[in-house]
């Protein structure tokens, strides 16, 4: 099989098609220009895909640069996202043969780290876990309603301050005050600020959730408060939380909410590059 791995060389709308093909999602051309071809991100995104002797599209994926804190290293990276693969081609080992396209790739022009996002019981897990994957645990959690008996700050919804929130962020994942604005989305239609005391939620609406890209916080009882205030001001809305602290997703429990086990994993192209510790990955930054 052949592979493309080569943004210019890549039709968008086409990859947009095939990928809808596959999830049923309803992305669009714009969407996926937007995500993958703004020019604050250095490198460029590649698109890669895959066909079959007869030139038939059969998997593809984005790969995306970033910059990841690993230790006391600073890090280009190249994240694995939005990987496709029609139903009657599943099962055919694609994915492992994007995974080392992808690593030679990256290492050729100086990427030693291939990193993804997803849940523990999805066939990408299974695929960087034997690829050798540092997989840092992260979680998923859904609720809709706070304690009955819960206190609760108010609420105001603001104009997004971008300079207070990218001054208050702390992921490991490092941007650009520019790279920052697009990765989080704060232009975007329907994306709200909302402030609890002196804290920021950072919400975009999506189509069954409402997703907390960032919220600023000093502590884990500040964080508590702020996800009571959020469930409560959302009057019944669901909120779609994201962490990579454990004692966080205690928190989360605690307060009743529905927890999936995910994964942020960090794959280097060989030994002498294997990385082993913590990370703080939040919501905005999943691609």
């Amino acid at each position: 099989m052949r592979m493309t791995a080569d943004f210019s060389a890549i039709d968008t709308q086409l990859y947009s098609d095939l990928y809808d093909d596959s999830f049923q999602l309803g992305l669009s051309r714009d969407f996926l220009f937007a995500l993958y071809s703004n020019p604050v991100w250095e490198p460029l995104t590649k698109l890669l895909l895959v066909t079959d002797d007869n030139g038939q599209y059969v998997s593809g994926a984005a790969i995306m640069y970033r910059k990841l804190q690993l230790g006391e290293e600073l890090v280009q990276v190249g994240i694995m996202s939005g990987a496709w693969t029609p139903q009657a081609y599943r099962g055919r080992g694609l994915m492992a043969k994007m995974i080392r396209f992808v690593l030679q790739d990256n290492e050729a022009h100086g990427v030693h780290y291939m990193c993804g996002f997803g849940l523990m019981n999805n066939v990408s897990a299974r695929f960087e876990i034997g690829a050798g994957a540092f997989m840092h645990p992260a979680w998923y959690a859904f609720h809709t309603q706070p304690p009955a008996d819960a206190q609760v700050l108010p609420v105001e919804e603001i104009e997004i301050p971008h300079a207070q929130l990218y001054e208050r962020s702390y992921s490991s994942l490092r941007y650009t005050p520019a790279q920052f604005a697009v990765q989080y989305c704060l232009d975007k239609p329907g994306v709200r600020c909302l402030k609890i005391a002196d804290m920021y939620a950072l919400i975009e609406p999506t189509y069954n959730a409402q997703k907390v890209n960032l919220l600023t916080h000093g502590n884990l009882a500040q964080f508590e408060q702020a996800v009571v205030a959020l469930l409560a001001h959302g009057q019944g809305q669901k909120f779609f939380f994201y962490t990579s602290d454990a004692a966080e997703l205690a928190v989360l429990r605690r307060l009743g909410c529905e927890v999936m086990d995910g994964y942020f994993s960090v794959l280097p192209s060989g030994e002498k590059h294997r990385f082993e510790g913590p990370l703080s990955i939040v919501m905005g930054d999943r691609i």
